[in-house]
């Protein structure tokens, strides 16, 4: 959904458009969209089942991780 999300804003879509087609609300979107900027290795892992217990979805959507990808691994480590 993130790529979708971020997809669909790319090729001129508004938010508020995006979130009533889908029927769930504009910060749930931006929340949605800060995940299509993990680190390929990291969605790996979690594609795999190999992340850190503590790295959850709702540890995602509290603490949105930054766009540098060494910072992320280092955050993801740290769990």
């Amino acid at each position: 959904m993130a790529h979708y999300y971020l997809n669909e804003i790319e090729s001129g879509k508004h938010i508020d458009e995006i979130a009533t087609a889908s029927n769930t609300s504009k910060r749930r979107i931006m929340q949605i969209i800060n995940l299509a900027f993990v680190a390929p290795d990291i969605v790996k892992s979690i594609f795999q089942g190999k992340q850190p217990c503590g790295l959850t979805t709702k540890y995602l959507q509290r603490h949105p991780l930054p766009a540098d990808w060494q910072e992320q691994r280092k955050i993801i480590q740290a769990l």
